[in-house]
């Protein structure tokens, strides 16, 4: 759907660069998941046409949105990120109202007791995904359950910061996604002879440095393995030096996959505008195999 079939291979893929500058009007994204209103005129503005964005309802909010090009995530402020986040600030949703009927009611996840009010919120405004066919999920529905799935199998979740140089080159990559997915699966590849499950969503910090939120499922949780999976992780993120070099990458305990997941829309937008593109979240191969497996089975028992 909105994710491209991209393989986890050990090769270090030439990749296609671009050149962007301030003056370059963005592209328009008529299948975009990620853009919201508000970028949509933006878009609309620097390529000097316009196009309706809200759709009113008879309810008195946003309509749910029937194709692709309606559709849009959670963008609110944050506080600077950090893993597993207890008290993260949100603002109100720009993306459509939910109907009781489109709620996450039926979570297979229990609700998480580290959760904030506000959190809750966050979570209660992120649509069923169950009611829909697998191919059928927005790409961070898709991310969510990714979350959920790793939830369950003791995953963690974990925060990289990328070095200037590999930053630099992921804000002029094409597909910057897939980009640092290659380098994290060649990492992998070389450390454990394979690719451990893992998803993960791109996003800026508050001073718009770009860096990786996500999760991922290691063989066990011996703190040799886990050390080891750190230093996987920090060589896909390239060589940091000074204060960020300690606190590159932090790893810990994903015990509410959806909240995670909801904490995380937060930033989905920006990082679309910013970066140019709809695609700016990555789900493994093996990780999407048993996501859509675990959500065919749990719709099967709903519906």
């Amino acid at each position: 759907m909105y994710y491209s079939k991209t393989s986890t291979a050990c090769f270090d893929i030439p990749h296609k660069s671009r050149k962007k500058s301030a003056s370059h009007p963005l592209p328009r994204y008529p299948n975009s998941p990620l853009l919201d209103g508000r970028i949509l005129e933006i878009i609309a503005e620097r390529n000097g046409d316009a196009r309706p964005v809200n759709i009113v309802s008879k309810f008195g909010g946003s309509k749910q949105p029937n194709d692709e090009s309606d559709q849009d995530v959670i963008h609110a402020s944050g506080e600077p990120c950090a893993v597993a986040p207890l008290t993260p600030r949100l603002s109100s949703s720009l993306s459509p109202s939910c109907s009781p009927s489109t709620r996450r009611t039926h979570s297979p996840v229990t609700r998480s007791r580290s959760r904030t009010k506000t959190l809750e919120k966050a979570v209660a405004r992120m649509p069923n995904p169950y009611v829909k066919q697998w191919r059928h999920l927005w790409q961070h529905e898709k991310l969510a359950a990714s979350f959920e799935a790793l939830e369950r199998r003791e995953g963690l979740a974990f925060t990289l910061k990328l070095s200037p140089a590999r930053e630099k080159m992921l804000l002029n990559h094409v597909e910057p996604a897939n980009q640092i997915a290659r380098y994290i699966g060649k990492e992998m590849t070389n450390a454990f002879n394979e690719v451990l499950p893992y998803s993960f969503t791109l996003e800026f910090s508050p001073s718009g440095v770009l860096h990786l939120h996500g999760a991922i499922r290691p063989f066990d949780r011996s703190k040799t393995h886990i050390e080891s999976l750190k230093r996987v992780l920090m060589r896909a993120g390239g060589k940091c030096s000074g204060k960020v070099a300690s606190r590159q990458c932090v790893l810990k305990s994903l015990t509410d996959g959806l909240g995670w997941a909801a904490y995380l829309n937060k930033a989905g937008n920006d990082a679309a505008e910013r970066l140019m593109t709809n695609k700016v979240t990555f789900i493994s191969n093996n990780l999407r195999k048993i996501a859509e497996c675990d959500h065919r089975q749990f719709r099967s028992t709903i519906y």
